[in-house]
């Protein structure tokens, strides 16, 4: 769940699956090859086979490995520091928001939780003046009490990051955090607000071209 397998070996083993499929061998020729393989690995509800797709599997895998990472506590390792690939950690920033309660768990620069957006979305140019260890330590309970989201600004002070400190300033000024409420980290496309690697694999599936035909 946490390791990206590395190109070769997903070939190595979509071979194999694929002899398997189409011959009952340890390969298959082009030709008896009756479906392309990204078909093959549609879930049944959009025509396909349900074989996984290693590939886009891997990121739901490591999506899931996040989110457990920033909702259960109780994991052993969920505080220990990770490397996270670029497009995994872009899709999954993309995929939540925060309901903030004592702000204890969102991050204030980088998490949604100004009504559906982020510090980062809302004001890129105050962000980029912030150092990227800050934006991943940040809280939003750390950065409200005494305006301390301030001095986390070191860049340099053009014309625009003034114009977006004023935004946020503003937009930060009437907030008052629920002390007795804990932060509900969110996932936007399910119903009950939870992340299922199913439902994952069958969006980045019907998000490639020709996946939802």
């Amino acid at each position: 769940m946490a390791v990206k397998i590395s190109p070769w070996v997903i070939k190595c083993i979509d071979g194999y699956r694929r002899g398997f499929l189409w011959s009952g061998a340890e390969s298959a020729k082009a030709g008896h090859c009756r479906l392309a393989w990204l078909r093959v690995c549609r879930p049944t509800e959009l025509g396909g086979l349900g074989i996984v797709d290693l590939h886009r599997f891997g990121y739901a895998l490591r999506l899931r490995w996040l989110w457990l990472k920033r909702t259960d506590d109780s994991r052993s390792w969920s505080d220990l520091p990770a490397e996270t690939e670029t497009v995994v950690e872009a899709m999954f920033q993309a995929s939540i928001y925060v309901e903030v309660g004592n702000g204890q768990k969102a991050l204030f620069w980088t998490d949604r939780w100004l009504q559906g957006h982020s510090v980062s979305d809302l004001a890129p140019c105050l962000s980029n003046a912030v150092g990227p260890r800050i934006k991943k330590q940040r809280t939003v309970a750390q950065a409200l009490n005494g305006d301390a989201w301030v001095r986390d600004i070191t860049g340099a002070l053009t014309v625009q990051v003034i114009l977006d400190f004023f935004l946020i300033w503003d937009r930060t000024r009437d907030l008052q955090l629920d002390q007795n409420l804990m932060d509900k980290i969110c996932w936007k496309w399910t119903s009950d607000s939870i992340l299922y690697c199913f439902c994952v694999s069958v969006l980045l599936l019907w998000s490639t071209p020709g996946g939802g035909s």
